[in-house]
């Protein structure tokens, strides 16, 4: 102990630490600002969960091929299905599904089935 009270120990003054704390709060405030950004502009899990129902709901239609509107809600998302001949054609479907959210179309599939590959 006699040994060290003899020298001077290197440190940072409260003043330095402070201003580097504050450095540091500033550079992480912008890191996530921009990281909150990033991750907003992205496709958002409502619309590729929309983009999976309406696949399903094409895929339902293609297994019973039937003329017709549906309307469905599963998660807050309102699907709405129509099924209607393509250009006045009688083997060939147009299905439509939209999906919206509070008045916001999340998105629009489309598909053309074949009646006749259905045995119909």
């Amino acid at each position: 102990m006699g040994a060290v009270a003899g020298k001077k120990i290197a440190a940072a003054t409260l003043v330095e630490v402070l201003v580097a704390m504050v450095i540091i709060m500033v550079v992480f405030s912008l890191a996530i600002g921009i990281f909150t950004r990033v991750t907003g502009s992205g496709p958002s899990a409502g619309s590729q969960q929309a983009n999976r129902q309406m696949r399903r709901l094409i895929a339902l239609c293609r297994e019973i091929p039937q003329p017709g509107d549906l309307d469905t809600v599963a998660d807050s998302i309102r699907y709405n299905r129509v099924v209607a001949p393509y250009r006045n054609s009688r083997d060939v479907l147009l299905v439509t599904v939209t999906a919206t959210q509070r008045g916001r179309v999340l998105g629009v599939s489309k598909a053309l089935i074949n009646i006749h590959e259905h045995g119909q």
